[in-house]
């Protein structure tokens, strides 16, 4: 892959990025990708386990371990900075890599929690292989493990995606000390259903 051919390929990622950026925001949702370290706590670990390196699905990465390079990209990893950007230079070198004979080997390092990861080196080979679709990445993975607390225990679980002829065959009841709701709109008929008091 040529530096113009690379560079064409950071356009696209970049009006993708734009693109997913309006549409959260328009939706309500937050942007960028999320940050592990906002929404998680030492305290909330038992204990973490180094699973060595693994290929993980790219669908299945969702934000970075802090929160430095966050706002450089979208939610779903496409770049967010200008295409005259030092980023955008490294990230279109990347992609020459990655499209060459030698392609991206190093693998990136990130951390599992609650089968979401959380990249900590490594934004931009990720950004780079999402943008060509790749349906997984090589990673060194550290997986921790949440604490077991009564006080955060699921008392009422609602879901829905199920429709049509699936939804007679939902649980709906408790199970476990957990109350299980479906609520996809046509099993409620498109009425909304209260889930507190």
């Amino acid at each position: 892959m040529s530096r113009q051919e690379a560079a064409e390929q950071y356009a696209i990622a970049l009006k993708a990025g734009q693109k997913c950026r309006k549409e959260c925001l328009i939706q309500g949702k937050y942007p960028y990708p999320q940050v592990l370290d906002e929404i998680f706590d030492e305290s909330m670990a038992a204990g973490r386990v180094e699973l060595g390196t693994i290929n993980i699905p790219t669908e299945h990465i969702v934000g970075t371990k802090t929160g430095g390079r966050q706002n450089a990209f979208a939610a779903n990893f496409m770049p967010l900075l200008g295409e005259e950007t030092e980023f955008a230079h490294k990230w279109i070198s990347l992609c020459e890599t990655n499209l060459s004979d030698e392609g991206i080997r190093d693998p990136i390092r990130c951390c599992e929690y609650m089968g979401r990861f959380y990249v900590q080196e490594g934004n931009k080979r990720v950004s780079v292989l999402k943008s060509f679709g790749a349906p997984s990445i090589p990673a060194v993975v550290t997986r921790i493990i949440p604490a077991w607390s009564q006080e955060h225990e699921v008392r009422l679980c609602c879901y829905g995606h199920i429709h049509g002829k699936g939804c007679a065959a939902a649980f709906n009841g408790w199970r476990g000390g957990t109350e299980y709701k479906l609520v996809s709109a046509d099993w409620v008929d498109f009425t909304p259903v209260k889930i507190i008091e």
